[in-house]
């Protein structure tokens, strides 16, 4: 849980240390590239329950301390908010 906001503090501290950098990268039409990039790739780690979900509920499933549902759960919730 602690990875993702470590992992967003060091991105915003590096574009705030090297902004003159940037500047002229960061543009409105760069920006709507940006964001349909960053669609796509929810869209392809998305993808990935679509074999995942099926494995947890398959007999070849290996039980943890944690019930897989909860898993599923967590990351669905979760998910949106930090990816």
């Amino acid at each position: 849980m602690l990875y993702n906001p470590v992992l967003a503090a060091v991105v915003v501290v590096w574009l705030v240390a090297t902004w003159p950098h940037f500047r002229t990268a960061l543009t409105l039409p760069s920006l709507g590239a940006l964001v349909v990039l960053a669609l796509l790739a929810n869209a392809c780690y998305s993808a990935a329950y679509l074999v995942d979900i099926p494995l947890q509920r398959s007999l070849f499933a290996i039980r943890s301390e944690t019930p897989p549902r909860r898993i599923m759960v967590d990351r669905n919730a979760l998910g949106p908010l930090v990816g």
